[in-house]
């Protein structure tokens, strides 16, 4: 079975960043990849290594970074493959490390938020059922049972999202314009309906589509292949079915902007691509998009992160009446069977 590494490790990160100053820098791209290795440790440190051994024997780059198909994703590796195959690796190369350390950032202020309502939710699910347990009315058994139900919640959900997050990260949707229903899309669907994270999501997949189609077409591939290249980079299968049908629709000689439907793209999105279609600049206009979608995507974390401690410490409070309510009814219960009994 394939184990893969977190999608979006920071030494990765840094490797990617390193290759692509000493590449700048006009170091061989072999000696490039393998003195940036060095930087990560483990599994990534020799997938780099065999990168950089493949290139020295002249293998194709696409071939090549297929060595890392544990450690770095399919769409940071098709960003690559198609900056080198324009001329523009560097760029491209910053692109990739930009969108991860946005990921970055996203992930640590989610953890960042987790700290002191995690701390809480422990204290409180031992503290709130001691009462009934030091008055002798449940076992030890019972009182470990109700102490881990709001952390196998808490913990539980963590791990989820994660797992579902790393689903999608490492899932290889198929590319062209014939292209069937992609793997994921009922997980994508569950990012885009849930009320928190569904702005971010969209802010997100936004983000993606317009700065790589712009970075595309900047380094100067055709309309068509950098459409492709974007479907194959856009994380939620959703957007991935967009952008397949902005590319049957330049295909068919329409514009971008008309299949630019309300929902999936705010209307002020539609106007600044219709302005750059109908002037001629429409890969400036994408990455002047792609950079205000990537500081919306950072404000957009910082709020959804504010509901974090919310739904936390409301966990807490319904077990905390739980335990209370399950008290008073046995206390009730004592005292109707001692006026019974008189």
């Amino acid at each position: 079975m394939k184990v893969f590494d977190d999608p979006i490790d920071r030494r990765v990160t840094e490797a990617l960043h390193a290759w692509r100053v000493q590449y700048d820098a006009g170091v061989d791209f072999d000696k490039a990849i393998d003195t940036a290795s060095k930087l990560t440790t483990g599994r990534a440190r020799r997938a780099l290594r065999r990168t950089a051994e493949r290139v020295r024997q002249n293998d194709d780059l696409e071939a090549a970074l297929g060595e890392l198909s544990n450690t770095v994703p399919y769409s940071d590796r098709a960003m690559i493959v198609a900056g080198w195959a324009s001329g523009k690796l560097a760029l491209a190369l910053d692109l990739v490390t930009e969108r991860r350390a946005m990921l970055h950032r996203a992930r640590k202020e989610m953890r960042g938020q987790l700290i002191l309502p995690g701390a809480v939710l422990i204290v409180a699910a031992f503290v709130a059922p001691i009462v009934p347990f030091l008055l002798g009315e449940i076992s030890t058994e019972q009182y470990l049972t109700r102490a881990g139900i709001p952390l196998s919640i808490f913990f539980g959900a963590i791990a989820l999202v994660t797992a579902l997050n790393r689903l999608r990260a490492w899932a290889t949707p198929r590319r062209g314009l014939d292209a069937t229903a992609v793997v994921g899309s009922p997980i994508d669907w569950l990012f885009l309906s849930t009320p928190i994270f569904s702005g971010v999501e969209r802010v997100r997949n936004r983000a993606v589509v317009a700065s790589t189609l712009g970075m595309a077409t900047q380094a100067g591939l055709m309309l068509l292949d950098a459409l492709s290249l974007t479907e194959s980079v856009t994380p939620n299968s959703v957007y991935r079915r967009a952008v397949r049908k902005m590319a049957k629709t330049v295909n068919a000689g329409g514009n971008i902007s008309e299949t630019m439907t309300a929902g999936l793209w705010p209307f002020e999105w539609r106007a600044m691509v219709e302005v750059g279609e109908t002037a001629g600049k429409l890969d400036e206009s994408l990455v002047r998009l792609g950079k205000y979608a990537n500081e919306t995507y950072i404000a957009a974390i910082k709020r959804a992160a504010q509901w974090v401690p919310r739904l936390v410490y409301l966990l807490i409070c319904i077990f905390i009446i739980w335990q209370m309510f399950s008290l008073f009814q046995r206390i009730a219960s004592g005292y109707s069977s001692v006026l019974d009994s008189m």
